[in-house]
């Protein structure tokens, strides 16, 4: 979306939306949602403020979703402030290798330190 957002971006929120939700009945359907836990995740996050062509650029942080039946806390964080100046990014309020430690160490039972680089990172209470 780094041109004409305003006309994409909808549609690729309620694709990604009714994708998510899809999966999700079908795990349920099938006996399994108790066994899955579903994370986006993208390497880059979005500037707030719109660009020469009406998309916006990439940018420090993003969303993260974590999604599935064992999953508690369904909103960690807090919301960013968006009074910041042009091409500036938005300062996170959740490191994603908090979001990895939790689920290396809670859903996949290994340790975090193994594939977060030998670093300990903080994990959060969403599952």
């Amino acid at each position: 979306t780094h041109a004409n957002q305003i006309n994409s971006q909808a549609r690729l929120l309620r694709e990604l939306s009714e994708a998510m939700a899809a999966f999700q009945k079908d795990l349920v359907l099938h006996k399994l949602s108790d066994q899955v836990l579903t994370m986006t995740f993208s390497e880059f996050g979005r500037r707030p403020s719109e660009n020469s062509t009406n998309g916006t650029d990439h940018g420090t942080s993003a969303p993260l979703f974590v999604m599935g039946t064992k999953v508690k806390n369904p909103i960690i964080g807090t919301a960013p402030d968006l009074q910041i100046k042009k091409n500036q990014d938005i300062a996170f309020s959740t490191d994603f290798r908090q979001v990895y430690a939790t689920v290396l160490r809670r859903w996949l039972q290994t340790d975090p330190k193994q594939i977060l680089f030998n670093r300990e990172f903080s994990e959060l209470n969403f599952i």
